[in-house]
């Protein structure tokens, strides 16, 4: 034993000079297969001690009061130093000559034999640093980083779901947004998301609030894949079937894990459907550390040997089915509102997880002990209601509206309709400039190379996301009186934004398919809240709104002033043509916009908004949906029975709308004009 302790420490420091002299510079550089012939022999060591230590039950009681129980029974070896010197080459591998796939190969080899040696504290960081290695490793090791993720550190740390410790705060659990985006950030594989995501609903209740989470504040590259995958396996979140068969996403779903037993004569059928978890059977009949995956034929073998060794698994979603697939159901309203992926109820669906209608659900997760319900774990979609024999069951329900999730939900939520809904603006150097330029020169030019081309494609992508925000906004956030008012303005101005954004997209499929919602679905909403909250509706279309309200846009940028005022204007100009601008919504705001003009702008810059205003004042093609007469009664209004400075205000706004050349219906206002003269004297000019 005193060897094979030295024997394993010299090797450590090898590992750690191998380091040194890549970070350094210092030759001989190693390479990466000198790395990896190394760490070969720290898998075989931990093998050997695995096999010679069989009462070990690799599962998930890696809790922290049965660590030193767990560890007392491994020799005394320096497990945590081989810990940290993986770590420390993980860093370098980008850094090597050759060898990368070699060496990449070998850390995740040895990984997953070191992770049944190791701490709590530790073992909770690794799906963190496995899905690092995704950024750094070469593509071709994609499928074992995920793998090893799915089948190996996630089912380990993140627990048993029938303990208590399901519900415990932990760093793995805490982290799993970040694993999240890291693997659609890094890979583009299908397979490998669904692969990770259904992992995950079956570990754990939040998912979708990882989901939210990681298209709110995570980086553009994830967010398409994440509320792709959001609408998905949560496909209620579609307004209807025609929205749904409208996007063009193409769901991969994972190939099954196949056999791993070595010399498995069933051939023509080896997916595997049971885990082995002992590490003697499992380093006999495989040369792996547990889990080993294996066949139905050859659990029935390792059954008759190790029967409490072996636990089923799940298969792969193919679909997610919009009825309930209860075969029993007798409910009138069939419509799926929750899948389960515990074992018990996906038994009854060939071990896959299965759609319950609301009475199922009901039935099915609501007795036995506390079913969980409510929480913001519940309100993320997920719960653990008792089921059969008390156990409890992980299941994912429909999301709640935003008045009834929990707080921390409902950020998230917020969040990531504000960050859809910015994906359609286009970028700075294809803005429009809308000020006195026709709509065909107004729009951005076509790319023409192979590489503006590409670039564009990816653009009209992007824009096609805000879809989502708007559905997540009709199906969630309904306008009421419980939601706070300055949520409800940042939804309301990020909304605004998106109608500004998409006012000039061409006639194609992309422009056609987001003009559509304006009149479907996201008109009924504004009108909706501009009936129930006014006050919040017309703060959000002033030149100077609530901090609340400012979003996107200008507001995301070091603008000026003269450009802030430019670009509320062509908004609240976008949104005419929509009658989202009533005449009490026009009369309120629009003598803050005056004032603003008379007040902000220099008089020399003045000129850069004449096109702009002569288009919404337009007495002949006005686009208003009132009179001429009603779009000048807040200017009217002053010259009745208000004081002298109140009339020379719009005396001042009419002086300054003739500036620039906007022509005024003079008749209407002759006696009020004459009467504000006479009381203040002031000589007007006409």
């Amino acid at each position: 034993m005193g060897t094979r302790a030295a024997t394993f420490t010299a090797k450590i420091r090898n590992l750690n000079d191998y380091y040194q002299r890549t970070v350094n510079n210092i030759v001989p550089l190693p390479s990466g297969i000198d790395i990896a012939n190394t760490l070969k022999y720290f898998q075989q060591t931990l093998l050997s001690v695995l096999k010679d230590v069989p009462s070990v039950k690799a599962d998930s009681d890696t809790s922290h009061h049965r660590d030193s129980v767990r560890l007392s029974m491994f020799p005394n070896l320096n497990y945590q130093g081989l810990y940290h010197a993986i770590i420390n080459i993980i860093d370098v591998v980008p850094l090597l000559q050759f060898g990368q796939y070699s060496l990449g190969q070998a850390i995740i080899q040895t990984l997953a034999c070191l992770v049944q040696f190791l701490a709590t504290e530790l073992i909770d960081v690794l799906p963190y640093t496995v899905a690092s290695m995704l950024a750094i490793f070469p593509n071709t090791l994609h499928k074992e980083i995920t793998d090893l993720l799915c089948n190996n550190l996630l089912p380990l740390t993140l627990g048993d779901y029938e303990t208590d410790e399901a519900d415990e705060a932990s760093y793995a659990r805490l982290s799993t947004s970040a694993v999240i985006m890291m693997v659609l950030q890094y890979t583009d594989n299908g397979a490998y998301h669904s692969h990770l995501l259904e992992c995950l609903m079956a570990l754990k209740r939040d998912v979708a609030k990882d989901l939210l989470c990681v298209i709110a504040y995570g980086s553009g590259g994830p967010r398409a894949p994440a509320i792709n995958l959001l609408f998905h396996y949560w496909p209620t979140l579609y307004c209807s079937m025609i929205d749904r068969k409208a996007v063009q996403y193409k769901f991969v779903a994972w190939k099954p894990i196949t056999c791993q037993k070595d010399n498995c004569l069933n051939t023509d059928r080896n997916e595997a459907v049971k885990m082995c978890i002992d590490p003697a059977c499992s380093i006999e009949l495989g040369d792996r550390p547990p889990p080993l995956y294996i066949c139905q034929e050859c659990s029935e073998k390792v059954r008759a040997e190790n029967p409490d060794y072996l636990a089923d698994i799940l298969l792969p979603m193919d679909y997610v089915s919009l009825k309930c697939e209860n075969k029993n159901c007798m409910s009138l309203e069939r419509t799926g509102h929750a899948t389960c992926f515990s074992f018990e109820c996906a038994g009854y669906n060939r071990n896959r997880p299965i759609r319950y209608c609301s009475a199922c659900h009901e039935m099915r997760h609501s007795g036995g002990e506390a079913s969980g319900e409510g929480g913001d774990e519940d309100d993320a979609g997920g719960g653990g209601g008792g089921g059969e024999q008390g156990k409890r069951h992980v299941f994912h329900a429909t999301l709640p509206s935003l008045v009834d999730c929990g707080e921390e939900l409902a950020l998230y939520l917020v969040e990531t309709i504000v960050s859809l809904m910015k994906e359609a603006q286009v970028e700075v150097r294809h803005r429009l400039d809308m000020l006195g330029e026709d709509r065909e020169k107004q729009r951005p030019s076509m790319p023409q190379d192979a590489d503006d081309s590409a670039e564009g494609e990816k653009s009209e992508e992007r824009r096609l996301l805000s879809r989502y925000g708007i559905w997540l906004v009709v199906q969630l956030c309904a306008p009421s009186d419980s939601i706070p008012p300055e949520t409800l303005g940042r939804l309301l101005a990020v909304i605004f934004q998106w109608y500004e954004a998409t006012a000039y997209l061409p006639d194609d499929n992309i422009g056609t398919a987001l003009e559509s919602l304006k009149t479907e679905y996201i008109f009924k909403w504004v009108t909706a809240v501009r009936k129930v909250h006014f006050n919040v509706f017309v703060s959000c279309l002033l030149p100077d709104p609530p901090e609340y309200a400012r979003v996107g846009g200008h507001w995301d940028t070091l603008a000026t002033a003269t450009t802030r005022i430019k670009d509320g204007l062509n908004r609240l100009f976008c949104l005419i043509p929509y009658d989202i601008i009533s005449f009490e919504v026009w009369d309120y705001i629009m003598p803050y916009w005056l004032e603003g003009l008379q007040t902000i702008i220099p008089e020399d810059e003045l000129p850069e908004l004449k096109v702009l205003l002569c288009k919404t004042f337009d007495l002949e093609l006005c686009p208003l949906p009132f009179s001429v007469e009603k779009m000048y009664n807040f200017v009217s209004v002053r010259f009745k029975n208000c004081p002298s400075p109140v009339q020379e205000q719009a005396l001042e706004w009419l002086q300054l709308l003739s500036s620039l050349e906007i022509y005024l219906p003079m008749d209407s206002y002759n006696k009020y004009q004459t009467l504000a003269i006479m009381q203040t004297g002031v000589q007007a000019t006409m």
